[in-house]
């Protein structure tokens, strides 16, 4: 993809880590998975590979996205790097279900999780492919707790399902994994 090709190298590893979004991604997003700026974003925008979607929303063009996975996965260090960050930052998303209680600040919270649902359960597979149950354990009670409203229990339910599977398949656990695995079956048996 010549357009691609022309880029600066921050923008092309940028593209490289939005590629891994699915359904659109925030700016925050951008900033916090790719690295890219707000100007990054801009410039991206008027080369038509990124496209605006709503105010603060962005997506790929399938093509752009496509290119740039399959670069993507040609960088193996790069992919896990950015495999990782892109999972930390949409897990903290659940998570931050946890930091206030108030009724409004849920709303919002539980609301965000619905707008980044596709990217929180690619998160969610890519820190339980990685093995990362130490992402997984920050991230339970906040995905527990932000899908437990109408239309999101059957995710909830999937999300926490295949963390009992990978935990029960491991050969040995942990006293912290034990405690993990029986958070997990705890919160599922709720939905």
């Amino acid at each position: 993809m010549t357009s691609f090709a022309l880029l600066p190298p921050a923008l092309r590893q940028g593209l490289r880590g939005l590629s891994l979004c699915v359904g659109g991604f925030s700016a925050e997003a951008a900033q916090g998975v790719a690295g890219l700026a707000l100007e990054d974003l801009a410039r991206l925008v008027d080369r038509s590979l990124v496209r605006a979607v709503s105010p603060g929303r962005y997506d790929l063009h399938e093509t752009s996205r496509a290119y740039a996975h399959a670069c993507l996965k040609e960088r193996e260090e790069e992919a896990s790097a950015l495999e990782e960050r892109f999972a930390r930052f949409y897990l903290q998303i659940p998570a931050s279900c946890l930091a206030d209680t108030g009724a409004h600040r849920e709303a919002q919270v539980v609301a965000r999780v619905g707008a980044e649902l596709e990217n929180i359960r690619r998160a969610w597979e890519i820190a339980i492919r990685r093995r990362d149950f130490t992402m997984l354990a920050e991230a339970v009670d906040g995905v527990y707790r932000a899908t437990r409203h109408p239309g999101r229990d059957a995710e909830g339910h999937d999300l926490l399902w295949s963390l009992v599977e990978a935990l029960e398949a491991l050969p040995t656990r942990t006293e912290a994994l034990e405690r993990l695995l029986v958070m997990a079956r705890v919160r599922l048996g709720h939905f």
